[in-house]
């Protein structure tokens, strides 16, 4: 009986919360709508007594469109209704919130028998765009940021709000971004691009991949190179596909070339091998291709100093980039420690210079401790999918603070493609999501977007696979012969202990008959 009376109550529970919305919706409306007839009678009232005939036509031509607008266009009514609501609502409970929250400042009696105050922040400016609200405080004598991020959390529970995030506004001020709704609590589909919509001629700054917090497109930067960590189920996968769809365009036209690393067999990458020039799928192969990337990399970069300082990715110097499923099978997991130490060399050239020549990395594990990714530092973006605990995400980021800001290990399973980015430029971490791609997709944009240049992974030469990668330009051709060594000096004879102490006695009898002769010298 207990079950099912509270299967019935969460029956009309959910059926009350569209009714509650639709009564909470239009009593906010009669609110405004109340506040601004009350302004255009006044303004009526002032026009009949200035005896303005045009006043009290042009105002009751408003109040008329006022009334009409809820009916005619519903979803901008509501929006506007909904952002002078916020500002009202904040607006008249600062003072109580920041009080409640611990953000005030004690001020004892000026005189004997007077009243001591408690300052708070003074609310300068409120602004609503979509489901963020960004407040400006002035703060007082007594308060810092830093004490304004301790609050941040008491302050997301008291306005009943996602998350809050601080930022300093000058010297004495700071910003408050509060999400008041969560638009990425739904997955969605990510987008294949329309082939003949974009400018292949011109390379790619960004490429939408997902969504931000706020609603806007979240576009990923083509340039630096991005560390993706997260659980297993995490949805790695819809960034990764996210990322390759949408620069599919460059693809095709050629500016761009995807080079895979898939140690699972293939698994991930070989559903949409039209969009890859090269996959690796064995230990061997993956090693070879880190390495010949590096040496493109070296020799780019040794072709265009002195020219340039960042490469621009044409049809015949193309932007190379390189997605790595799972980078721990091959900086961590590989058992020849040849192969993995070779690994590491490559990745480390690939990290520490790819970017100004046109070599992006794009990594993928699951595992982000220091041992598994000695390159983590590397890495000029960030992003935390869902992880176990805080302190893997204070591997991920590099920072323990940042749990607060970026609470990865708090996504639900069933937020796939959920997670945090730490922007190259710093600040604080922004909530983003990845639209989902599901096969279908992904073997459509392959036959829609297939690589012009399709090879096999290289193979280094015999003589050069026990080389390591450095930062010169390595020739193929054979090394000149050593020449012989010449021979060595003969030794001079060491004489003898006797014979040099003969030459010693000897030295001082001539000294003292010289010494007799001249007599003693001052």
């Amino acid at each position: 009986m207990a079950a099912r009376a509270r299967t019935i109550a969460d029956a009309l529970g959910a059926a009350w919360q569209p009714v509650a919305e639709v009564a909470l919706s239009v009593r906010r409306s009669l609110r405004l709508l109340r506040w601004l007839h009350v302004a255009l009678v006044v303004v009526v009232a002032a026009g009949w007594t200035s005896h303005r005939p045009t006043l009290i036509a042009g105002s009751s031509g408003v109040g008329t469109a006022l009334l009409v607008w809820p009916w005619l266009h519903g979803r901008s009514w509501r929006a506007v209704v909904e952002r002078w609501h916020t500002k009202r609502w904040f607006a008249s409970r600062w003072e109580s919130l920041a009080g409640q929250v611990g953000l005030s400042v004690h001020r004892p009696a000026k005189a004997p028998g007077g009243k001591a105050a408690t300052v708070v922040p003074k609310l300068v400016r409120v602004s609503v765009s979509g489901p963020v609200v960004r407040l400006r405080v002035r703060l007082p004598a007594g308060l810092t940021v830093a004490d304004v991020e301790r609050a941040a959390p008491r302050l997301a529970v008291a306005t009943n709000v996602p998350r809050v995030l601080v930022d300093p506004d000058g010297h004495a001020g700071a910003r408050l971004t509060l999400t008041v709704r969560d638009l990425l609590g739904h997955p969605f589909a990510s987008t294949v691009p329309d082939p003949y919509g974009v400018d292949v001629s011109r390379a790619p700054k960004a490429v939408p991949v997902g969504r931000v917090e706020d609603g806007s497109p979240w576009m990923v930067p083509v340039g630096p190179s991005a560390l993706v960590a997260g659980a297993s189920g995490s949805g790695k996968g819809s960034v990764l596909w996210g990322l390759v769809l949408a620069l599919g365009p460059w693809v095709k036209g050629g500016s761009v070339r995807l080079h895979g690393i898939d140690l699972k067999g293939g698994m991930e990458l070989l559903l949409g091998r039209d969009l890859f020039s090269t996959v690796a799928t064995t230990p061997e192969d993956a090693v070879a291709l880190l390495e010949w990337l590096a040496e493109g990399c070296v020799g780019r970069t040794h072709g265009l100093a002195g020219l340039v300082r960042s490469h621009t990715p044409t049809v015949a110097a193309p932007l190379h980039l390189l997605v790595v499923d799972e980078l721990a099978a091959v900086t961590a997991y590989l058992s020849d420690r040849q192969l993995r130490d070779r690994a590491d060399r490559a990745l480390s050239v690939l990290l520490s210079q790819g970017r100004a020549p046109g070599f992006v990395v794009w990594a993928f594990l699951q595992d982000p401790r220091k041992d598994v990714v000695p390159q983590r530092g590397l890495f000029q973006i960030t992003i935390g999918l869902r992880l176990r605990d805080t302190s893997e995400v204070a591997m991920v980021f590099g920072d323990g603070a940042l749990a607060d800001l970026a609470p990865c290990h708090r996504i639900t399973r069933h937020a796939q493609g959920t997670g945090y980015v730490l922007p190259e430029e710093g600040g604080n971490p922004v909530r983003v999501r990845a639209g989902y791609t599901d096969d279908a997709t992904i073997s459509v944009a392959a036959a829609m977007f297939a690589t012009p240049v399709r090879q096999e992974v290289p193979t280094p030469a015999p003589d050069d696979r026990d080389d390591p990668v450095t930062t010169s330009v390595r020739t193929r051709s054979e090394r000149s012969p050593r020449a012989p060594r010449q021979p060595r000096a003969p030794r001079t004879r060491t004489s003898s202990w006797a014979e040099l102490s003969d030459t010693a006695d000897t030295q001082v009898l001539a000294d003292h008959a010289e010494g007799d002769g001249q007599g003693v010298r001052s």
